[in-house]
């Protein structure tokens, strides 16, 4: 790709350019889904490497919003995030710490209704505030309280997504 953009072939106008950025994104996004697979993989056979680091959980917020923004934008969502306060790094590993923070909030997209709004909080838990509360608040339709004990189940999926709810 970056010999395209770079016109190491060959000029390119503007709108060729965008488009160029466009089919790189996907790219990465497949790669990105690709290496997933694999940890889910790993993390079946018992495999899955953890590396604990001081790492900032605003990068992290930060990354999600900017990698998913053009999805949220594409459907008429409004994604932004809420930090409050200066928050401590935490102790974790900043790959898995993206990588579910993704999946939270590719899930309140894919979700929310169009013209809706995603965002992700995060805060010092008041009981304790040396730990970190992060939430994904959307406006879509929820899940219903019966089916709450449901979510961390491998696949679960309501349903009927647009009488979740309810």
């Amino acid at each position: 790709m970056t010999i395209l953009q770079d016109g190491l072939v060959g000029g390119i106008n503007g709108e060729q350019h965008q488009h160029l950025e466009i089919v790189l994104r996907n790219v990465k996004q497949l790669q990105a889904m690709i290496n997933d697979l694999l940890e889910v993989t790993s993390a079946q056979a018992g495999k899955l490497l953890i590396r604990l680091e001081h790492t900032s959980i605003v990068d992290a917020i930060g990354y999600t919003v900017d990698t998913l923004q053009g999805a949220a934008k594409n459907k008429g969502i409004t994604l932004s995030a809420a930090i409050g306060e200066p928050l401590p790094d935490i102790w974790a590993d900043p790959t898995r710490i993206r990588q579910i923070l993704i999946i939270l909030v590719d899930n309140a997209i894919k979700f929310t209704p169009a013209n809706g709004t995603v965002k992700l909080h995060c805060r010092k838990w008041e009981s304790d505030p040396r730990f970190l509360v992060t939430e994904v608040v959307d406006s879509g339709c929820g899940i219903s309280a019966d089916k709450t004990e449901l979510i961390f189940e491998r696949l679960f999926q309501v349903s009927n997504p647009a009488q979740a709810g309810r």
